[in-house]
This record gives C-alpha cells, sequence and structure tokens, in this order.
C-alpha cells in the first residue's frame, strides 16, 4: 500500500496525494487535459462527470486529477503483458512520465536486445488493484455506489466480490449499497491458517 495515515480523523489524509504521486506525475495531470481523454470508460467518466458539478475549484481539479490518473491506470491495468505491452501502452495514449511511473510502480522492466519486455507478478497486479481502489474512492469523494463497484469489476474483469476485498484491503468499508472509506482507518482482521 501506498503511504497512509491510520490515525487522521479527516478522511482526505488518509492517503495523501503526494504519497501516490509525485510532482513530475501531478503535472501531467492537467485538469484541463481531461476533455482530450481518448475512450474514457464508465465509470471515469461518472467521476470527470461529478467533478465538474462541484463549486469548489480546488476538490474539482483535484478529484479531476485523480480521475485522470485512474484512467491512465486503468490502461496500464488491461495492457497484455511481456513482450507486447510495451506496444500496447504506446497505443494506450499515457504521457510518457506517466507510463514511466506505472512501469516502475507496477512491474519489472527487462530488456531482451533493443526488446522491453514488462513483467507483472501477482504482487504487482495486488498492489495496482489495490492503488486503484484507493485512487477511486478519492476521485469519487470517498464513497462508490455499489453499481458504480460493478461497472469498475467489470472494467478490471474480475467479480464485485473480489473487488470488494480488494476495497477491504485498503481499509474501504463494504456495504451492501456502497463502498466507503472512513476515518480513522481500519483495516480488516486477517485470520490465521492453522497447520
Amino acid at each position: 500500500l501506498p503511504r497512509f495515515d491510520s490515525e487522521t480523523l479527516e478522511v482526505n489524509k488518509i492517503y495523501p496525494i503526494e504519497g501516490l504521486l509525485g510532482k513530475e506525475q501531478m503535472q501531467v495531470l492537467d485538469p484541463k487535459m481531461a476533455p482530450s481523454l481518448k475512450r474514457v470508460g464508465g465509470f471515469v467518466s461518472s467521476i470527470l462527470e461529478a467533478a465538474k458539478k462541484l463549486k469548489d475549484k480546488k476538490l474539482r481539479k483535484s478529484r479531476t486529477r485523480m480521475a485522470m490518473y485512474l484512467h491512465y491506470m486503468l490502461k496500464f491495468y488491461s495492457a497484455k503483458g511481456g513482450r507486447s505491452k510495451m506496444k500496447a501502452l504506446g497505443r494506450a495514449e499515457i504521457p510518457q512520465k506517466m507510463q514511466d511511473h506505472l512501469i516502475q510502480e507496477f512491474s519489472n522492466k527487462k530488456t531482451d536486445g533493443d526488446e522491453i519486455i514488462l513483467d507483472m507478478t501477482a504482487l504487482h497486479k495486488t498492489s495496482l488493484v489495490c492503488r486503484l481502489c484507493i485512487v477511486s474512492l478519492i476521485a469519487s469523494g470517498f464513497a462508490i455506489n455499489s453499481a458504480s463497484v460493478d461497472v469498475l469489476a467489470k472494467t478490471l474483469k474480475m467479480t464485485a466480490p473480489k473487488l470488494k476485498k480488494y476495497f477491504r484491503e485498503v481499509g474501504a468499508r463494504v456495504a451492501k449499497s456502497v463502498v466507503r472509506l472512513k476515518a480513522p482507518l481500519t483495516f480488516p482482521e486477517h485470520k490465521k491458517r492453522s497447520r
């Protein structure tokens, strides 16, 4: 998980944006560029639409940036692995600085002659899905309704119950109709396996 503050009583300070992205990546996420994003999925599109309606300019800008980051992470997630992942990323229209960030955070980069190969281990995929959950919550105002969770799960090609487990792992509370991040942060207790 990225840096978090489990003691804070302010939900917006649980996962600080600085712990998710560096200054270079934040510069790439220019809210003015959001309308030019290509092939935005339904989940990200609904977040961008909700952000447009916010009166608070700073909050609108922040949520738009997080929606853009989510968009790029989803593109990275859906790109095929191995030798073809670099080619798929080239077609995904992810800005280079963001692409470099995603490759560094969520894969092993190898070279085979002139060819670059990206290897995503199970740990990388888990880390990416957890980050997707965190960014989804931030971009959505810390609450996501069940219908939106279903849409995101479909985008990730997993079941909604499995995705909800990931939301629990990042400290979100999952109810029948909503997934919500609340302060103070609480993580699920893991049952010890008996041998």
